[in-house]
């Protein structure tokens, strides 16, 4: 059994890669904890959530868990009692709304955590630091993961 803390930390592409397929031949069992949603996406067969007071399993990788969340807290929504005295659609609105909401803010986080592994090769070459572009590269890189941060900030609130 492997326990990892954050494996994918201080990575350059080449790495990651070779850590995935290294993680995918393996033939035990693989415990970690990470922040790198598309390498959870990509190695992770179930997902555990960690709460105050209790631990939720979820089968499958990052997307089903994600996909099971949206699900739940659209039926959650349905199952509020409504306030008005007659029938509204809006808590089911609200949710729908909330999961398309979801669904958008991933396919960003997906296009750019793309980009940012692109800049991420340009990065880990050494000959990028000769030229005069680095300065515009490092300007990039950090604009995007500030972007992510933000995304993955508004991901969080609206999955709440």
């Amino acid at each position: 059994m492997l326990l990892l803390d954050e494996p994918t930390n201080h990575l350059d592409l080449e790495s990651k890669s070779a850590l995935e397929k290294a993680l995918e031949a393996y033939p035990g069992t693989v415990l970690f904890v990470s922040h790198d949603r598309y390498f959870v996406d990509r190695i992770a067969t179930k997902v555990w959530e960690f709460n105050l007071s209790r631990v939720t399993e979820y089968e499958g990788n990052y997307s089903a868990y994600r996909e099971e969340k949206a699900r739940l807290a659209v039926a959650q929504e349905e199952l509020k009692p409504s306030k008005a005295p007659r029938p509204s659609r809006r808590p089911r609105q609200n949710a729908k709304k909330a999961a398309e909401q979801i669904l958008l803010l991933e396919k960003e986080i997906q296009r750019l955590e793309e980009e940012k592994a692109a800049l991420e090769v340009t990065l880990s070459d050494p000959e990028t630091y000769k030229t005069p572009q680095v300065t515009q590269v490092t300007t990039e890189y950090q604009a995007l993961l500030d972007d992510l941060d933000k995304l993955y900030t508004q991901w969080e609130k609206i999955s709440e």
